[in-house]
């Protein structure tokens, strides 16, 4: 700490003659200039001290019969004495200043902690919904409005924390571990239809009235569960109803089918092994690369702009394509100050493009794999899967990849569905 204070003060490096050296030190002393770094050299001493105390010193001097002669000067001060003609250079630094305090009135980076179910793009994305983005003023943000919203709009997220600190939106998360359940309120009256044409296999009941049971075919909109209960008198007549909210689990066995296609010619790209390096700027949306040339490319530079310019043509050739890697770092200051640049170190590397066409064990290969993920869909989702078949179907230069499965799931969906019953009783009469 003393040495920024030292440079922000000023210092020089004095070389003392005289009798009495002695004398002079202890009067420094005694006035509270400060003095360090005394050495000896032949008769002389050289020894540090602040510009503003040598402005004082001067009687000291004269009282001690010594003669101060400045052999450096060091610190802001003589820095701004030096560079006072140069009024270009003073703009520009005021201008850099002023440049890095309008910088700081904004949000240049959102950190995310916390979020598991959900993605940072997923998240980054409903910002955006909200006008909230990199880039955007931080007085446009409020970090308590911003929480609630967050709360209303996600409810596996049970706490949430908002803060600006420099130039971040730290954003931290606290998700339930259990999963939220969205069912129909238990006040509204509802039916229970068909997701899809399937082959009843159970029928379990708990409120309001079945239409099927096991063994019963169904399509795709008929009720299975009616909201509607009637009320009978002593002689088994219907005098009245009234409706409920039909809570029942029915399974079926349904077909499904995926599909996924695939042009049968690629483009390959194989790496010849030669390699560049540049560098790669970042800012907002945009990109700037600059690949460090090597004497290779510099000739070929050379007779591209000959070729140019007339002085010969060269035979037409294909020029290599090159794949870029780029690993990127955002520029900050201390104290979480972001600026809205990223700065990366690129590596090219050379790839030879040719087209080829898949081979049927690569086909084969594909099929199996999207089969698998097929299947492992549906089991996230609690579906059993029966039977699997998977086909491959070519059409011109197109292949098809078929999957047909055959699983037993809940069929049911929450409807208002009384006009739908209405209009499946008169297709059945």
């Amino acid at each position: 700490m003393a040495k920024v204070r030292h440079l922000l003060h000023g210092i020089v490096r004095l070389n003392m003659r005289g009798t009495s050296p002695e004398r002079f030190l202890n009067l420094c002393t005694l006035a509270g200039l400060n003095v360090w770094q005394v050495k000896k050299e032949q008769e002389n001493l050289l020894f540090y001290m602040e510009i503003r105390d040598f402005k004082r010193c001067a009687p000291l001097a004269r009282k001690a019969g010594v003669r101060l002669h400045i052999v450096e000067k060091r610190g802001l001060p003589v820095f701004l004495w030096r560079n006072r003609k140069r009024k270009g250079w003073a703009v520009s630094f005021v201008l850099f200043f002023l440049l890095l305090l309008f910088l700081a009135q904004f949000v240049w980076e959102i950190d995310w902690s916390g979020n598991r179910r959900y993605t940072e793009s997923e998240l980054n994305h409903y910002l955006q919904t909200l006008q909230i983005e990199e880039g955007i003023p931080k007085k446009r943000i409020s970090c308590a409005r911003l929480e609630e919203e967050l709360r209303e709009s996600f409810e596996d997220i049970t706490w949430v924390s908002v803060r600006l600190h420099g130039t971040r939106l730290f954003i931290r998360l606290r998700e339930s571990e259990v999963p939220v359940r969205q069912e129909v309120e238990s006040g509204e009256a509802c039916d229970l239809a068909a997701a899809s044409d399937a082959r009843i296999t159970s029928v379990v009941v708990r409120s309001g009235i079945p239409l099927v049971q096991a063994g019963d075919t169904v399509e795709k909109g008929q009720l299975l569960v009616s909201g509607t209960v009637p009320i009978t008198d002593d002689g088994g007549e219907e005098i009245s109803s009234y409706r409920v909210r039909a809570d029942a689990d029915i399974y079926g066995i349904r077909e499904r089918v995926g599909r996924k296609e695939l042009p049968l010619w690629r483009e390959m790209r194989t790496e010849t092994g030669k390699k560049r390096y540049g560098i790669a700027l970042e800012a907002g949306t945009h990109t700037f690369y600059w690949k460090i040339p090597e004497f290779y490319d510099m000739i070929e530079h050379t007779f591209d702009m000959a070729e140019q310019w007339g002085f010969f043509r060269r035979s037409r050739r294909m020029k290599p394509a090159w794949t870029i890697r780029t690993e990127y770092r955002k520029l900050r200051l201390p104290l979480d100050f972001y600026l809205p640049l990223s700065v990366g170190w690129s590596e090219y590397r050379e790839t030879s493009v040719c087209e080829k066409r898949y081979t049927e064990p690569e086909l084969a290969a594909l099929s199996a794999a999207f089969q698998k993920e097929t299947e492992e869909k549906l089991i996230e989702k609690g579906v059993h899967i029966m039977a699997s078949d998977g086909r491959i179907l070519i059409n011109g230069g197109v292949c098809h990849f078929e999957v047909r499965l055959q699983t037993e799931e809940p069929i049911q969906v929450v409807t208002q569905g009384e006009q739908q019953r209405n209009e499946h009783n008169r297709d059945n009469d």
